[in-house]
């Protein structure tokens, strides 16, 4: 935002023909304001807490786990599963997306038949894709 007002600023001094020492004044003042803004930003930053579990060592050995141990598993369950009743979705959508889209999906399958209840549905996450299937 403030390199983008600087710009502007520039281009205007430009055009209206400013003096050389006005920009440099004006140049300095936005680079006072951009310091003070990073400095408060880290100031921020300091007191935020960050979980055990968020640090990119965690993750990586939790997904690795998940890979190891879960994947394999729920990979073989949905090759197995009756694909009629599978529902795949992209999971790079956003939360709020997906949610929509898989109530809409889940209650229409429900009122065809395709599904007994929306009860009995389960969502897996996989590899950025959510699939939706029918727990029996």
């Amino acid at each position: 935002e403030v390199i983008e007002n600087h710009r502007k600023k520039k281009k205007e001094a430009q055009k209206d023909g400013k003096g050389e020492e006005e920009e440099e004044e004006e140049e300095q003042e936005e680079e006072e304001a951009f310091i003070a803004e990073m400095q408060m930003v880290a100031e921020i930053l300091h007191h935020l807490v960050q979980r055990p579990e968020d640090y990119l060592e965690n993750v990586e050995n939790i997904v690795k786990l998940y890979k190891e141990t879960i994947l394999q598993n729920l990979e073989e369950v949905m090759a197995e599963h009756n694909p009629q009743y599978l529902i795949e979705l992209n999971g790079n959508k956003p939360a709020e997306e997906l949610f929509m889209v898989s109530a809409v999906l889940s209650r229409n399958t429900s009122q065809r038949g395709k599904f007994k209840s929306i009860d009995s549905i389960v969502l897996l996450l996989i590899n950025r894709s959510i699939f939706i299937f029918e727990h029996h």
